[in-house]
C-alpha cells in the first residue's frame, strides 16, 4: 500500500530478532488525498488524533480516531511512554517554592 497523497501516517513493526520491519501505511481511515500528519496517541492509547488538510497546505483540522478502528493499530501498543507526555524534570513545577 503506497501514500495516499500528501504526508501520511504509517506503521513498522518489530520482528523477535529487534529488526523494524517495512513501514505499513495506516490506509484510508488515517490518511487522505491531503496532508496527514502530527498523530499522537491518548495516554490510555485508546485513541489517535491529528491533523488532516488539503495537499500543499498546513490549514488542517483536528481529527480524533479510535485506535480499533483502524485495522492496522487494533492490537498495536505504543512502546515506553508517549512522547508528547515525556516531560523534563527540570520543567515541573517545584510545589515546596
Amino acid at each position: 500500500m503506497g501514500s495516499r497523497g500528501g504526508h501520511d501516517m504509517w506503521i513498522s513493526y518489530q520482528n523477535p530478532r529487534g529488526e523494524w520491519q517495512e513501514p505499513l501505511n495506516l490506509g484510508d481511515t488515517i490518511n487522505t488525498a491531503g496532508e496527514d500528519m502530527c498523530w499522537t496517541f491518548t495516554p490510555d492509547s485508546a485513541m489517535f488524533s491529528g491533523g488532516s488538510g488539503p495537499l500543499g497546505s498546513y490549514n488542517h483540522d483536528v481529527l480524533w480516531v479510535h485506535k480499533d478502528d483502524v485495522p492496522l493499530l487494533k492490537n498495536f501498543e505504543p512502546i515506553g511512554p508517549l512522547s508528547n507526555l515525556l516531560v523534563n524534570r527540570g520543567d515541573k513545577p517545584d510545589a515546596t517554592r
